[in-house]
C-alpha cells in the first residue's frame, strides 16, 4: 500500500474506490460522499465482475458486452463506465471515484488517482453475494429463469457443487479478479502493494476509518449503515462441507485477504489508527 510514501493533494488527487461486491464497501462510500461532498463525487455504471453465476454459461456474452462498451467508446471518446447525463467536462473536477469496477478498467482522468479497497473473509463475501444475486432476480417480474435457473431454485450447496465440479474459480475468487484481472494471487498483490493507496479488510473498518480520514487529513470517515441484506438470514446456512469448498475454491482470495489484512495492521497510519482514543473523548 502506498499510504505511508504519499502525501494526499486534495487539489490534485482523485480517490478512487475500487468496490467489491458484499464488502461493505456500500456504506464506506457512502462516508466517504458524505467527507468529500456529493459534488465531487461520480458514481460510475455498473460493471459486475464478480457476479455469482455459471461462467462457462455467461462468460461469452461478458466478454463481448465489454469489448463492445469498449469499443463504441473509442468512437464516442466518451468511457463506457461515465453514466448518462453527467459531464465529461467535469470528469477532472471529480475527488472521488467509486463503483463496481475492476481496478484497470477506472476512467483516467488528469488528477493522480490513489485507489481504495475494501476486502472481506472469502467464505462470508461469497455466500452473502450468492442471497444478494438471488434476492435481486427473484425481484424480477417475472424471474429470469431461463438466465439463472441454478442459482434461483437450487440451494447453496447444491450451487457450490455444481461450480466445483466445472471448476469455475472466478465464481470464488472475485476479490483478485477486481484487482488484478485474474483468479490468482500474485497480480491482485502487485496491485495491492504497487498502485493501492490504501485497503483493509472489513473486519479492520474502523481503523480503516479513522487511518483513510487521518492520510486525507480529515477526521475518521463518517460511518454510515447502508443496505443489510436480509435474504441471508432467511436462508438456511451452507453445510460444513460447502464452507469447506468455497474455501478450497478460494485460495486466491484467502492469500489476497490475509496479505491485505497484514499489510493494513503493519501500516504506522493503522496502528496510529488503533490507539486514536474514541471520538468524543475529552484531551487530558
Amino acid at each position: 500500500m502506498l499510504c505511508d510514501q504519499t502525501r494526499y493533494d486534495p487539489a490534485g488527487d482523485v480517490l478512487v474506490f475500487v468496490h467489491i461486491p458484499k464488502t461493505g464497501g456500500t456504506s464506506l462510500a457512502a462516508g466517504l460522499e458524505a467527507l468529500i461532498g456529493a459534488e465531487h463525487y461520480l458514481h460510475l455504471r455498473q460493471h459486475l465482475i464478480g457476479k455469482v453465476r455459471e461462467k462457462r454459461r455467461h462468460g461469452l456474452g461478458f466478454a463481448a458486452s465489454h469489448l463492445w462498451r469498449q469499443a463504441k467508446a473509442g468512437f464516442s471518446g466518451r468511457h463506457w463506465l461515465i453514466p448518462r447525463g453527467f459531464d465529461p467536462a467535469r470528469l477532472d473536477d471529480m475527488q472521488l471515484i467509486s463503483g463496481h469496477v475492476g481496478l484497470g478498467d477506472m476512467p483516467p482522468t488528469r488528477r493522480r488517482a490513489l485507489p481504495l479497497t475494501l476486502l472481506r473473509d472469502p467464505v462470508d463475501r461469497f455466500v452473502s453475494s450468492f442471497h444478494f444475486f438471488r434476492s435481486v432476480a427473484l425481484a424480477e417480474n417475472p424471474p429470469p429463469m431461463h438466465k439463472s435457473p441454478r442459482l434461483l431454485t437450487w440451494p447453496i450447496d447444491d450451487y457450490v457443487a455444481w461450480l466445483a465440479d466445472r471448476g469455475e474459480r472466478d465464481a470464488f475468487n472475485v476479490q483478485c479478479l477486481f484487482l488484478g484481472g485474474t483468479a490468482d494471487f500474485a497480480p491482485a498483490r502487485a496491485a495491492i502493494d504497487e498502485k493501492v493507496f490504501m485497503a483493509g479488510t472489513l473486519e479492520q473498518i474502523g481503523a480503516f476509518r479513522i487511518a483513510l480520514g487521518q492520510a486525507l487529513g480529515r477526521g475518521p470517515i463518517p460511518e454510515r449503515r447502508e443496505k443489510v441484506g436480509a435474504a441471508r438470514g432467511k436462508a438456511a446456512p451452507p453445510k460444513p462441507e460447502t464452507i469447506d469448498t468455497i474455501r478450497r475454491l478460494s485460495a486466491g482470495d484467502i492469500a489476497l485477504v490475509e496479505h491485505v489484512r497484514a499489510a493494513f495492521a503493519a501500516s504506522p497510519l493503522c496502528r496510529a489508527a488503533t490507539q486514536a482514543p474514541p471520538a468524543g473523548t475529552p484531551a487530558p
